[in-house]
């Protein structure tokens, strides 16, 4: 038997601390010759540095499985994992400028009420600026969000002299809500059932001893949910005030009320235009199969195919009182593969070229739910609408590189290099073409009780004959009003229209280069001690390139003191108080909200075994 126990304690930061605390135990215990039981708990309460806006990040985590060997043929295992978790999104700055991201002024004033919804242009026309302090943020104090999630597996598994047969279950549920007073909710409630059954096989057809894996997999999905964000602004709150962040209290004629669902909370269904509001199944069912070959002593083969026929079922959750709830279906079935060829011509150098063509289902922001969007008759009546698009999204990704191992490897090193073209769900119509290109470079060594890393990357990403859409409109000034520079044209909704035309453009938020790099003195006994940190390269803002986050970097260092089954860490993070910023990545964000790294700060950690 053995037991393990880890806690971390404590966030203290320069200016003001927040509490943080994480806790694990972890116990392994035989029951017999031929079984035995793992069980491991973790917990997290932490108020993050936003609590005075009500940010946390709590969970408790428990976790489960036992291993049986019934014969010297057949074994069988059970996982279970429960976890419940309460953390509101953080969500970070709104008004995103040049100002902000290089000089760290932010735009003060409020937004007048009242005009909006009457068709008048609704911008800022700001005050002034200010300093904001490092834990401003859009987050409100009565802003929750709580879920709990559960999942168990049966792993069932037979070995004979020249076969495996495995047989896998999985149950899963989830059960969450979550409200922001700026406004957004979602209550969601999901339930997953899958049985795969594969088959490993020798496989012998150039006179050399490789592998086959065939199998099906039969997978059904429920989920329900009701989805507000019809009022999402944020740019109107003026966060270096203190107070509320309610849209519906501070904004009521700008406000487009919905009805009131579960815990009296607003929701908007699918015939108003909520495609995420819906009842949903997804049954699918898939072949499989997928070979190892070698070729020769230096040269191996692997391929797959994988076909996947989906049938889906949608229906408005949350109909008008009265009305029959809208509802559509579709099936379809698509090939997916991939193969790669791998050559070793001594057993320290290896170099592979590798292709994937695989297709997807764009689901819901809810747990992959299916998606409905109203749609008229011929008749005039209203009818539901699940969109084919969602269920052609194709991933093609090409990718070489080769690994190498020095001084008896002590010494490794890797270089990548790939393409990926694939398709994403739009919200304007259609899919979006994304290519994403580049170049890997990582190393390790180990040299005693030393360890160091370094890693180097460069990634260009585009969106290809696209137009990605990003809430608010176009163009960050057309949130704000001339006094400043800005055009005054309004803030733009999802049907509002001004957003960028087709074309090409860089994906937001994502830098071109990227280096990383570590190096540690970590003796099995005594005083340690560590240092990491990573710089990236500046990243366009915006699809125009209206504004662009700096480069900036990040230096973390640690202290240990290691015996014989315990260890202390004291993390220091931020080492050099950057004030960072972290763009969310997504296009749908540009123009509103732009997240911050955590300023410095140190940690404890104790971990000992029993």
């Amino acid at each position: 038997a053995a037991t393990e126990l880890a806690l971390t304690l404590g966030s203290w930061a320069e200016g003001g601390s927040w509490w943080t605390a994480r806790w694990q135990v972890d116990h392994n215990q035989p029951l017999s010759d031929a079984a035995a039981v793992r069980v491991s708990y973790e917990g997290q309460e932490d108020d993050t540095l936003y609590r005075a806006n009500g940010g946390r990040r709590d969970y408790q985590d428990v976790y489960a499985t036992v291993f049986w060997q019934l014969s010297d043929n057949l074994s069988w295992s059970i996982n279970a994992q429960y976890r419940w978790e309460a953390a509101p999104q953080l969500l970070g700055v709104n008004r995103p400028t040049p100002l902000l991201v290089n000089e760290g002024l932010y735009y003060t004033g409020p937004v007048a009420d009242g005009v909006y919804y009457a068709g008048d242009p609704w911008f800022l026309e700001p005050t002034g600026t200010v300093k904001l302090p490092r834990d401003a943020t859009l987050l409100d104090a009565g802003d929750y969000s709580d879920a709990d999630y559960w999942v168990t597996q049966s792993v069932l598994q037979y070995e004979a002299e020249s076969l495996i047969l495995v047989n896998r279950t999985l149950l899963e549920g989830v059960d969450r809500q979550r409200y922001h007073g700026f406004e957004y909710a979602e209550w969601v409630q999901g339930l997953t059932l899958e049985n795969r059954t594969e088959l490993h096989l020798p496989l012998n057809i150039v006179g050399r001893e490789g592998g086959l894996v065939t199998g099906i997999s039969l997978r059904r999905h429920e989920n329900e949910a009701l989805v507000n964000y019809f009022n999402e602004y944020f740019f109107n709150f003026d966060i270096s005030q203190p107070g509320r962040r309610v849209l519906p209290e501070q904004f009521p004629f700008s406000y487009f009320p919905g009805e009131a669902g579960p815990d009296g909370v607003p929701f908007f269904g699918a015939a108003a235009g909520s495609a995420e509001s819906t009842d949903s199944t997804l049954d699918n069912a898939a072949v499989f199969a997928e070979a190892e070959l070698p070729l020769s002593d230096t040269l191996s083969l692997s391929a797959g195919l994988r076909w996947d026929y989906w049938d889906a079922d949608a229906q408005d959750a949350f109909p008008p009182a009265g009305m029959t709830p809208i509802s559509d279906s579709y099936d379809t079935g698509k090939l997916s593969w991939n193969g790669s060829l791998a050559w070793k011509p001594v057993d320290t150098h290896r170099y592979y070229i590798a292709h994937h063509r695989a297709h997807s289902i764009a689901g819901s922001v809810t747990g992959g739910g299916i998606l409905l969007g109203p749609a008229t008759a011929a008749d005039g009546s209203l009818i539901g609408q699940i969109d084919p698009d969602n269920f052609d999204n194709q991933s093609i990704l090409w990718e070489v590189g080769g690994r190498w191992s020095f001084l008896d490897g002590r010494l490794g090193a890797g270089l990548t290099a790939y393409k990926q073209e694939r398709q994403r769900q739009s919200l304007r119509s259609g899919n979006e073409d994304i290519e994403v290109q580049g170049v890997e470079f990582e190393s390790n060594l180990a040299q005693g009780n030393w360890r160091a890393n370094f890693n180097a990357t460069f990634i260009e990403g585009w969106y290809r004959d696209s137009a990605p859409f990003q809430l608010g409109g176009r163009s960050i000034w057309d949130l704000f009003g001339p006094g400043v520079g800005g055009s005054g044209g309004g803030f733009k909704g999802v049907f509002d229209g001004g957003q960028v035309p087709v074309g090409d453009y860089r994906i937001s938020g994502l830098p071109r280069w990227n280096f990383s790099a570590g190096i540690a003195y970590a003796p099995s006994r005594g005083f340690g001690a560590g240092m990491w940190g990573e710089w990236n390269s500046h990243v366009p803002g915006n699809l125009d390139l209206e504004y662009w986050v700096p480069s900036q970097y990040t230096l973390n260092a640690s202290l240990s003191w290691r015996g014989d089954g315990w260890d202390i860490t004291v993390r220091l993070l931020n080492l050099t108080d950057q004030d960072n910023w972290i763009h969310h990545g997504d296009a749908f964000m540009n123009n509103l909200v732009i997240g911050r790294e955590l300023p410095r700060r140190a940690e404890l950690s104790v971990r000992w075994d029993l």
